[in-house]
C-alpha cells in the first residue's frame, strides 16, 4: 500500500497521477532532507523529484535528526495545549518552560505521595523511572532521590 503526503501531491491530481506514472520513475528518490532541502520547488509544472520513504516514522526520524543540525540562535516547543509551536528566544521564555516543568514535577510527585501511601509504590523504582524519563527527553543525566525535589 502506497501512502501519499505533500501539500503539491494532495493538492493536484494531476501531479498526483503523474507522480504515479512511470514517466515520474526515475525522478523518485529515497527521502534525505539534505538532499530534499536542496530541490527547487516548482510551482507552475510538476516537480523535478518526488521523495519517499518506508514509513512516516522513518521520515520523522529523519527530519529530527536534520533538524538538529541547523544552527539556530533560538529553541523550539511544540506547546500540546495551544498545539502551537513556541519559539525560545528569550530567557523570559525559558524560565516560563522550566516553570511550567517544574509544576508538572510537582503533580507527578503528589501523585507518587498519594499512591505510596495508599498502595505501597516502590519510591525508588519510581525515581529510577523519572530519571530514565528525563535522560531520554535532555540527553542529561540527573541524580533524583527524595530529599532533593524542588522546593515548591
Amino acid at each position: 500500500m502506497r501512502l501519499t503526503t505533500g501539500a503539491g501531491l494532495l493538492s493536484s491530481i494531476a501531479e498526483l497521477r503523474h507522480a504515479l506514472s512511470d514517466e515520474a520513475k526515475p525522478k523518485i528518490k529515497l527521502f534525505d532532507p539534505v538532499v530534499t532541502s536542496a530541490e527547487e520547488c516548482i510551482i507552475t509544472s510538476f516537480q523535478n523529484a518526488y521523495f519517499y520513504s518506508e514509513s512516516f516514522e522513518e521520515a520523522k526520524e529523519k527530519m529530527r535528526k536534520y533538524a538538529a543540525t541547523i544552527h539556530r540562535p533560538f529553541g523550539v516547543r511544540y506547546n500540546p495545549y495551544t498545539q502551537s509551536v513556541e519559539i525560545l528566544s528569550t530567557a523570559e521564555k525559558i524560565a516560563g518552560i522550566m516553570s511550567e516543568l517544574r509544576g508538572d514535577i510537582c503533580i507527578v510527585h503528589n501523585v507518587t505521595d498519594n499512591f505510596k501511601n495508599r498502595i505501597h509504590v516502590n519510591f525508588k523504582q519510581f525515581l529510577f523511572v523519572l530519571q530514565r524519563l528525563f535522560k531520554r527527553f535532555t540527553s542529561k543525566t540527573i541524580r533524583l532521590t527524595s530529599t532533593n525535589w524542588p522546593a515548591y
